[in-house]
């Protein structure tokens, strides 16, 4: 078995790239529009190759999202960052199943992954030798997929350029490495460029819903010509 855990920090804290073009409660519900699609994707994925889905929060509209698609939720007492958050999943989950058990971190910001690419992200694997997965972001530098085969194998190490960092961690343990290369996995939303890349896809789904109903004069091809947008212009191009 393998636990999809999906770190999330309150919602009105998040996405504050986005500040230029979304107001506080705008940014929040989006938040929870990517949340909802990431878990409709876990949960197909734990029924059918039987993992389970894990939250870590402090957040009640983010625990009652999590709820009701059936995930568990692992508490998060105050919010201190993203690695905080996988730490302390990682330390929930090997005290809930002392034998080990296989650990896939995917973030909660990214709409479009689909069932093949969390298959492949958390296919159990029962080696004796330690295995780790990367799935970068659309730059290679960030990354959006973590598994690792023993929840105590690595401490997370996300942030700027986390993908080569994670490889150069890798590299020098007697630990196997596989990178999961995927365009929907990678494609996280956090600039209105990346936004804007997500509604060209057209893709039905809750935070397709949530860009349809914006306020009338939203316009994302004007958040695309904004200075935050062109600044990125090239990154998302790459």
């Amino acid at each position: 078995m393998t636990a999809i855990v999906i770190p999330v920090k309150p919602p009105l804290q998040g996405k504050q790239r986005l500040r230029p073009v979304f107001s506080g409660k705008q940014r929040a519900a989006l938040v929870l529009a990517m949340l909802q699609d990431v878990l409709e994707t876990a949960t197909v994925t734990a029924r059918q190759e039987d993992h389970c889905v894990w939250v870590v929060t402090a957040d009640p509209m983010v625990q009652a999202v999590a709820t009701k698609w059936g995930a568990g939720i692992i508490h998060e007492q105050s919010v201190n960052g993203y690695n905080a958050a996988v730490s302390t999943g990682l330390a929930a989950l090997g005290s809930r199943y002392p034998r080990g058990i296989n650990v896939a971190v995917i973030p909660g910001d990214i709409p479009c992954v689909t069932v093949a690419d969390l298959t492949a992200l958390a296919a159990q694997t029962t080696a004796e030798t330690g295995t780790v997965r990367l799935a970068p972001s659309h730059d290679k530098r960030g990354t959006n997929g973590l598994f690792l085969s023993s929840a105590t194998l690595l401490k997370p190490a996300f942030g700027p350029d986390s993908f080569n960092r994670y490889r150069q961690i890798v590299s020098h343990r007697e630990i196997k490495l596989e990178i999961i290369e995927s365009p929907t996995l990678s494609l996280d939303i956090d600039y209105p460029s990346s936004l804007m890349a997500f509604a060209e896809q057209g893709a039905r789904s809750h935070t397709g819903v949530f860009l349809d109903n914006l306020p009338a004069g939203a316009d994302l091809a004007d958040f695309y010509a904004s200075t935050d947008a062109n600044e990125f212009r090239s990154h998302a191009a790459q």
